[in-house]
């Protein structure tokens, strides 16, 4: 079971969610082993890496993953956390909104999308966003 990529996934955003992020980058590399493009711990996986600060790892996640399939929400999002990670938030702004705009329903894109808005103190952005995030996450405890 410990190998399961079910599980590994869950131990992952359990880490995460404790604010673990070592233990949740270690779960999260020994999933991408198994499952490298697992669709629930990938998200986990940039937002540890964005709060670990590794930006070379980050950087070829982000571009395997857009080689991988151009079309895909979690890729467009590691692009945006790369450029946020890097203090760059104009164009982390636009490939979240890329990944916002590819999946619509990503909670996660959208607080994203509001983090960078949120650094560049628009305000009002930032807020529709949350705002957008919320109600795709109702109930949910994260923000």
């Amino acid at each position: 079971i410990s190998g399961s990529p079910e599980a590994l996934a869950m131990a992952a955003t359990r880490a995460y969610d404790s604010y673990n992020l070592r233990a949740a980058l270690k779960y999260c590399n020994a999933l991408a082993e198994v499952d490298p493009l697992n669709p629930t711990a990938g998200w986990v996986r940039v937002a540890t890496l964005v709060g670990l600060g590794l930006k070379q790892p980050l950087y070829k996640l982000a571009h395997d993953w857009v080689d991988a399939d151009p079309k895909s929400a979690q890729g467009w999002y590691a692009v945006g956390g790369y450029y946020y990670l890097c203090e760059q938030y104009s164009m982390a702004q636009k490939h979240f909104c890329r990944a916002t705009r590819l999946n619509p329903k990503s909670a996660e894109c959208w607080i994203a999308f509001g983090c960078s808005f949120a650094s560049l103190d628009e305000s009002d952005q930032a807020l529709a966003s949350f705002r957008a995030a919320q109600r795709l996450n109702t109930g949910s405890h994260p923000p």
